[in-house]
């Protein structure tokens, strides 16, 4: 379930169950954010529309140099393909992303494909017009480096400042094994994702004043069984390629 013919993780399964808000979790370096990005760029160029929204923690995690690195896979350009050579990157510039071209050291810009945002600066963009934006990329959703406050209902208050009332879009939070405490699955009662397996999808339905019930997808991506690197060792090594969460042991009483 959830993976290719080459061992890397596919939003086939996922996509199945048609939710609006998807979280995507699991080892790192197995392909969560290229699936997630490969279709969000494709749908970008098939419709020459500015519809990808790019969105991390803080501003500082937004830059030219960041964003341009982030669309930047090892081993396949992801811009090149899709655009059959017409473009070879991402550029961030003035709040959106550019289908762009590096040439003899220079970036030449083509049109925009989408737009990036901070959580912490949402009221910044109230009142303000995106009527394009259908994929929505929440990236290194789960953090052990803490989370700003609120943040569950400071998402969903930007996803409502952004698409308002359209709901035919696509919210991607991707995450790697830090920790299983988040805000994120306390404030949506994602009990589940404690024990969830790896390679299961689990479905909760969020209920609303009206009695309406919204689900959330929840995906334990699964691990290729392959041979393991020897690069990593010690408690990293089993969230980088074993499965486990990264968990921190503290002394504690016996008994």
């Amino acid at each position: 379930m959830g993976l290719n013919k080459e061992g890397f993780y596919t939003l086939k399964d996922i996509l199945k169950y048609k939710c609006i808000w998807n979280i995507i979790y699991g080892d790192r370096s197995k392909g969560k954010s290229f699936a997630v990005k490969e279709r969000s760029l494709d749908y970008a160029w098939k419709t020459q529309k500015p519809t990808i929204g790019y969105i991390r923690r803080y501003r500082d995690d937004i830059s030219s140099e960041l964003v341009s690195k982030y669309f930047q896979d090892r081993g396949v350009n992801l811009v090149e393909k899709i655009t059959k050579g017409e473009y070879d990157m991402i550029d961030y510039y003035r709040g959106y992303l550019w289908w762009a071209k590096r040439t003899e050291g220079k970036i030449k810009r083509g049109e925009p494909c989408g737009e990036a945002f901070a959580l912490n600066l949402c009221e910044r963009y109230k009142s303000t017009g995106h009527p394009y934006l259908k994929h929505y990329i929440v990236e290194e959703v789960l953090s052990d480096k803490g989370y700003i406050k609120d943040e569950p209902k400071v998402l969903q208050n930007l996803i409502s400042t952004l698409a308002r009332f359209d709901e035919d879009i696509e919210v991607y939070l991707i995450g790697n094994l830090i920790s299983r405490v988040c805000p994120y699955f306390s404030e949506w009662n994602l009990q589940g994702v404690r024990n969830q397996k790896p390679g299961t999808i689990d479905i909760y339905h969020m209920l609303q004043e009206d009695g309406t019930k919204i689900p959330i997808a929840v995906e334990f991506a699964p691990s290729p069984e392959e041979k393991k690197s020897k690069v990593f060792f010690g408690k990293a090594e089993k969230s980088i390629q074993g499965a486990q969460w990264e968990t921190k042991e503290y002394a504690k009483l016996p008994d």
